[in-house]
């Protein structure tokens, strides 16, 4: 199954550089990594994300 992690671009550098990441301050704050499904894709974006043109859509296998 593939979930999905919506974050701006400058995010995604700032990932590509590490080991390993605890997530945004979002993700932070609530004590988990924000996820989504296909399905919910649509949702998060309008939700959270409206108006942000700099997007990157990262796709993870979680059964990996």
């Amino acid at each position: 199954m593939m979930i999905y992690k919506v974050c701006s671009k400058a995010v995604w550098e700032e990932i590509r550089q590490l080991t390993s990441w605890n997530g945004s301050p979002h993700d932070l704050r609530d004590g988990f990594i924000h996820f989504s499904t296909a399905s919910q894709l649509d949702g998060t974006v309008r939700k959270h994300y409206a108006g942000q043109t700099d997007l990157m859509l990262l796709a993870i296998d979680a059964e990996l």
